[in-house]
This record gives C-alpha cells, structure tokens and sequence, in this order.
C-alpha cells in the first residue's frame, strides 16, 4: 500500500486565524528559503501546486485501484479531509492518525510525499519514497531563490519521477 504523507499547514492549517492575521504572523522572516522578495506568497503557492498535485495522485491511484494511506501533518486540520476522503473512498484511507509515525511507516509499503523530513525516517527505516516534487513542473524555481539547492540531501536516496507513468513504474518496481 502506499502511504502519502502531506504538509499544507499554511491552506490547511487548524490555525483559526483569517488569511490577513495568518500572513501578517509570518511575513517577516518566516521560511527564508523562498524568495525574499515573495516569502508568503511563495510559500501559498508552492502549497497550492501541492493541493494540485495531491488530487492528481489520488486521481491516478483511483483510475488503478492502488490504495493510498494519507497521514496528515499534525498541524493541518484533520476534518478537511473528509470530503476528500468521500471523494476518493473507493482507494483513500485516512485511518491510523493515531498511531506514532514509526508504527504507521510499518504498515506502509512505499512513503509518498514532498521535500519532507519524513524521507529521513523512512530511508532509515528500509522503506522506499517517491517523492512527488518532480510533478510539480517547472514553475516552482519562480518561487525559490534557490532552488534546487534548498532540497534536503536525503533525496539521493528517494525516487524522483517527474511523469504519473514513472511514479507507477517506481512502484511497480519496488513490488517487483
């Protein structure tokens, strides 16, 4: 099964504030690794290239009956997913929230996710990720001053696809 991990704490964040409060919070100094000039903006769009991406992903999984575990990022807000979750039933399960991440990668066969820190814990842990910041197109270097240089050095050892036929290929391969 594949597990996805997300991180959209800033359009999907349990944070009650309103979007002017929320920008006026971290405008200043906040994620310096976007371009200065743009911080929040970069950081909004970059996530909503994210939202884009994920439907994609659960688009594809759905046209070929591969199950998806998602785990949310502790900071986003849970219930926003259950449209998504009723949207996507037939291969979307977002079960075992609850359980520490170590006791969830378990039950994973492939970690599926973004420029994440969990990459770290999976590698350590033997388990093979995808991750998907290779569908996000060419677009995203507008947003980071320095990109791709800012990527964490663990992606060495994460799958990159760039196409949904690479990514299932991945898959497949590992199974295989």
């Amino acid at each position: 099964m594949l597990g996805g991990v997300t991180h959209l704490t800033l359009t999907n964040s349990y944070n009650p504030l309103d979007v002017f409060r929320t920008v006026d919070q971290i405008r200043f100094g906040h994620n310096v690794h976007f371009a200065m000039t743009r911080n929040v903006e970069d950081e909004y769009w970059i996530e909503t290239a994210q939202v884009r991406v994920w439907l994609s992903f659960f688009d594809e999984c759905r046209r070929r009956g591969e199950p998806v575990r998602l785990r949310v990022h502790p900071r986003e807000a849970l219930q926003s997913y259950q449209a998504l979750q009723r949207a996507y039933k037939s291969v979307l399960r977002l079960d075992g929230q609850d359980l520490t991440f170590q006791s969830w990668l378990e039950r994973i066969g492939i970690l599926v996710g973004f420029n994440s820190t969990t990459f770290f814990e999976a590698v350590a842990a033997g388990k093979p990720a995808i991750s998907l910041d290779g569908l996000l197109g060419q677009r995203l270097a507008e947003h980071r001053d320095d990109f791709p240089t800012s990527r964490y050095p663990i992606l060495e050892y994460v799958a990159q696809p760039d196409s949904w036929e690479a990514l299932f290929d991945v898959v497949q391969h590992v199974r295989s």
